[in-house]
C-alpha cells in the first residue's frame, strides 16, 4: 500500500488506535489491572503500520482482550487486510462506547 492509499489507512489506524485507548481508558482501574496482568499492557501505536506483514501489535493485543464471541473474532483473526481488520474493530469498538 502506498501514496494516498497509505495515507488514508494510516488515518483510520490512528482513528481506532484512538478509539481503543478511550475505550481502555473508560474501564474501571480494577478491570484495566485484571487486562495489564493477562495480557500485559495495551501497546504503543507503531509509527510505521506497515513494519510488520502481520499489521500492528495493538490490533491482536485488542482482539485478544475483547470479550467477542468466537466466531467473529476468528473472522477478525483470519482477515488479511489491515484495513478490514480496522474496520471491524471500528465497529467493535463503536458498539462497546454505546452500550
Amino acid at each position: 500500500v502506498d501514496g494516498s492509499e497509505l495515507e488514508l489507512l494510516q488515518h483510520l489506524h490512528d482513528s481506532v488506535y484512538q478509539q481503543a485507548q478511550d475505550w481502555y481508558q473508560r474501564l474501571g482501574s480494577r478491570i484495566r489491572e485484571q487486562i495489564n496482568r493477562q495480557y500485559g499492557t495495551m501497546p504503543d501505536k507503531e509509527e510505521n503500520i506497515q513494519a510488520s506483514s502481520n499489521g500492528p501489535a495493538w490490533c491482536w493485543w485488542l482482539l485478544s482482550v475483547l470479550q467477542l464471541d468466537p466466531a467473529y473474532q476468528t473472522t477478525v483473526l483470519s482477515l488479511s487486510s489491515l484495513k478490514d481488520r480496522l474496520g471491524h474493530l471500528r465497529l467493535v469498538l463503536e458498539y462497546f462506547s454505546q452500550s
